[in-house]
């Protein structure tokens, strides 16, 4: 079974965040952002501050986006 973790982007993302972006052809997220991870993997992150979802293109994520969809309710 995959480890799925859900946490706060830090500074220390944002590398992996504009990685992410550029593999979903999307512009990269601002502000605060929720990511999350698979087996410790970056696969999905959200923006808070406007819904925004990138995410990798040649994964199945639609289970992680609405996690943290259900999270930054939450938040």
């Amino acid at each position: 079974m995959p480890a799925i973790a859900l946490h706060p982007a830090t500074l220390s993302d944002q590398q992996e965040l504009q990685r992410l972006a550029a593999l979903d052809s999307a512009e990269p997220l601002h502000g605060d952002v929720l990511l999350g991870r698979v087996n410790g993997e970056l696969r999905a992150a959200l923006s808070v501050d406007d819904g925004r979802v990138v995410a990798d293109p040649f994964c199945h994520t639609a289970q992680l986006v609405a996690l943290l969809r259900t999270w930054n309710y939450s938040y």
